[in-house]
């Protein structure tokens, strides 16, 4: 007689939940993609010679800040995100 193996299935709650609390340990990926977001944000303010800040003034505020900003004609999917 052979055994079938199935998939224990698992809420997604207690999946993200810390490995200390029983759970996996996974992201919370909404809340992780705005976090890395955040941080490319954080970085073209704080770093405005770096190569992605330089790429994005140029392509998207020539003449003005990051923070005023608009999306522009045809945006990058990256610079939407932002």
């Amino acid at each position: 007689m052979e055994k079938k193996k199935s998939i224990h299935w698992k809420n997604w709650k207690s999946l993200c939940a810390r490995k200390v609390e029983g759970g996996v340990g996974f992201k919370r990926l909404l809340e992780f993609n705005l976090a890395m977001l955040a941080k490319q944000g954080w970085r073209i303010l704080k770093q405005p010679d770096s190569l992605l800040a330089r790429i994005m003034k140029s392509r998207y505020f020539m003449n003005g800040s990051f923070m005023s900003a608009s999306q522009g004609n045809r945006p990058s999917y990256t610079w939407r995100s932002i």
